[in-house]
């Protein structure tokens, strides 16, 4: 017995094993397999192989590679094989679709693998933070209050993934450091602190209005 010219070693139950039978191109190939038997009879078929050594090609589409985001994404992911078996993936270890909106806040992680029927398998990793809640800004000092000595405001900041670049403290629109002091040569002040998280698109502001007397 012959596959393609190369000599096929029968097996039990009426298999044969053909080493070093060349594929010479991706995809189909068409192998001439020639069994004779001892009185000389020959018989011939054409056998199709698939030849598949190139791994599928996922895309992630959405959302980008370590975002912040500050509205619910939804998952977009697909894969491109012209034998394609199975395509799945895993938020956080959990299976997910593709579509599915992802609404807690927190970073995730997503895991998309692809296999074809060949055995190719290949995964892309997409990290991304959700992240809806604004900064909180505190003043050590109350909106409209008096005072009649030296004070130092403070200016607080609470937020996780804070854009520090992007923090503005003022004093009567003039750059300014929490803790400074401030004196009363003038009777009326106005603080001033704008901050954004790296979700951008949220930049909390606030005031605060003093007087001295």
């Amino acid at each position: 017995m012959k596959v393609s010219g190369i000599g096929a070693a029968f097996l039990d139950g009426g298999r044969f094993r053909a080493i070093g039978v060349p594929l010479p191109v991706e995809g189909l190939n068409e192998l001439v397999v020639e069994a004779e038997d001892v009185c000389g009879n020959l018989s011939t078929v054409l056998w199709g192989v698939i030849r598949d050594t190139i791994v599928p090609v996922i895309s992630l589409e959405a959302p980008a590679e370590r975002s912040y985001i500050n509205e619910p994404p939804a998952l977009v992911f697909t894969a491109t094989e012209v034998n394609l078996d199975s395509i799945s993936a895993t938020l956080d270890g959990d299976p997910v679709e593709s579509g599915v909106v992802v609404e807690e806040e927190s970073p995730h992680e997503l895991i998309v693998t692809a296999v074809d029927e060949a055995g190719n398998r290949v995964a892309e990793t997409r990290k991304f933070t959700l992240d809806m809640t604004p900064p909180v800004i505190g003043f050590s000092v109350a909106t409209e209050s008096y005072f009649n000595a030296e004070v130092r405001p403070e200016v607080t900041v609470s937020d996780l993934y804070l854009y520090e670049d992007e923090t503005l403290l003022t004093l009567n629109e003039e750059p300014f450091v929490s803790g400074d002091a401030v004196t009363a040569e003038r009777d009326d002040y106005v603080l001033f602190a704008s901050v954004r998280d790296l979700a951008r698109g949220m930049r909390p502001r606030a005031r605060s209005h003093s007087r001295w007397t």
